[in-house]
């Protein structure tokens, strides 16, 4: 959980609302993820814009949800071609439009190793 936000907070305006937990759950044959995400309760629907990029910033994977109506998401990412490394990073955004990101998040994750 981020520090300083509580789940059950009232609905926030666009300009308030944040990220309460981003996860990342990297699947066993490693070309998938299971990425869990978690807002602050939000009186707008926010669209929520995901990207992987490796180590060298190349973007591997993206998605971008338009006007999500839940404040709890879980969503499979696959990752293009055969992993050539085991780090990545998610980057997150909440979005709305005519305003830059309310909100960003980045998570470091590793992919397990090949058998």
């Amino acid at each position: 959980m981020m520090p300083g936000i509580q789940p059950g907070s009232p609905a926030r305006p666009p300009s308030e609302v944040r990220f309460i937990d981003v996860h990342v759950e990297p699947w066993s044959e490693g070309q998938k993820v299971r990425v869990h995400v978690e807002l602050t309760p939000f009186t707008e629907p926010p669209t929520l814009d995901v990207a992987i990029v490796d180590a060298e910033g190349h973007e591997i994977a993206s998605t971008s949800i338009i006007e999500i109506a839940l404040r709890k998401l879980v969503f499979t990412m696959h990752l293009h071609g055969q992993p050539a490394q085991a780090r990545y990073t998610l980057q997150a955004r909440i979005i709305y439009p005519s305003m830059e990101p309310v909100d960003q998040a980045q998570v470091p994750f590793e992919l397990p190793a090949s058998t």
